[in-house]
């Protein structure tokens, strides 16, 4: 039988992290990507991203299974084609510039 998750003491020890105090413990965060979420809900990433609904659900699933203390959406935004092709014209070292 799994723990019930202690949500407020989770938000307490991220917050003291962020403001300089000594939480009670290390928070720990983990940000996964669709294929991890997916092999941990059993589902695959196009029944996890079905609709909104579900993919908050099994967000809220990873979380709890994981034991992060922040939570984070099961999916990360990924734009890799859409970089590779920025790279490819030379526009992204562009804007790095400012130019």
């Amino acid at each position: 039988m799994r723990r019930q998750r202690d949500y407020d003491a989770s938000m307490a020890r991220t917050l003291a992290a962020f403001i300089g105090e000594i939480p009670d413990r290390v928070p720990v965060i983990f940000l996964t990507s669709e294929d991890v979420s997916a092999r941990i809900t059993g589902l695959t990433i196009r029944e996890m991203m079905r609709t909104p609904e579900v993919l908050a659900e099994k967000s809220i699933m990873v979380n709890d299974f994981l034991g992060n203390d922040q939570m984070m959406i099961a999916a990360n935004p990924y734009c890799g084609p859409f970089e590779g092709a920025g790279l490819r014209k030379g526009k992204w070292m562009q804007s790095k510039r400012g130019l």
